[in-house]
């Protein structure tokens, strides 16, 4: 198994680790993070456009990340995209160009490195079903929250009745 922790490429603050990849997009060059700690990264409020004629990710919205420590710009996570591109919503995307890879079984980073994983780790083809088997998880869960709830209730309005019968 490789093991590798990613560091912004202008202060070395360590902000993920290999433990959190997902996948990668080759065409956007980023890794797909599950996440990171939200004391290394910065997550803007501000809802931006791709508008870069030709990019994989035109017409796509997006908040930007940075590095909690220096703020420099690290990639994004998608708010609303093209149907193509679906299984990126809700993951962190970071540029390749913006991180330094450390391997941690070598103990060494070198420029190399990112591009190796770039290309040995494949692209994952199942993610769009893996985020559709998730939604449908969470609806499930809600499900049945509301169901406990509603027996919770009804079973204190039977209690409830039977005080007052008594």
């Amino acid at each position: 198994t490789l093991h590798f922790v990613f560091q912004c490429s202008c202060c070395k603050l360590i902000v993920a680790d290999s433990f959190a990849l997902v996948s990668v997009d080759k065409l956007l060059r980023g890794l797909v993070l599950l996440g990171t700690s939200p004391e290394k990264i910065s997550v803007s409020n501000q809802i931006r456009l791709s508008e870069e004629i030709g990019s994989h990710d035109f017409g796509c919205t997006y908040h930007e990340i940075s590095c909690f420590n220096c703020n420099a710009s690290l990639g994004r996570t998608y708010l609303a995209t093209r149907a193509e591109l679906g299984h990126l919503r809700g993951y962190y995307i970071f540029h390749v160009a913006s991180l330094d890879c450390y391997h941690l079984e070598k103990k060494e980073q070198d420029s190399k490195t990112m591009e190796m994983l770039l290309e040995s780790i494949p692209e994952l083809t199942r993610l769009p079903e893996i985020v559709q088997m998730q939604r449908k998880i969470k609806g499930l869960v809600n499900h049945l929250e509301k169901l406990l709830v509603s027996r919770e209730e009804n079973e204190k309005e039977k209690s409830s009745e039977k005080r007052k019968r008594s």
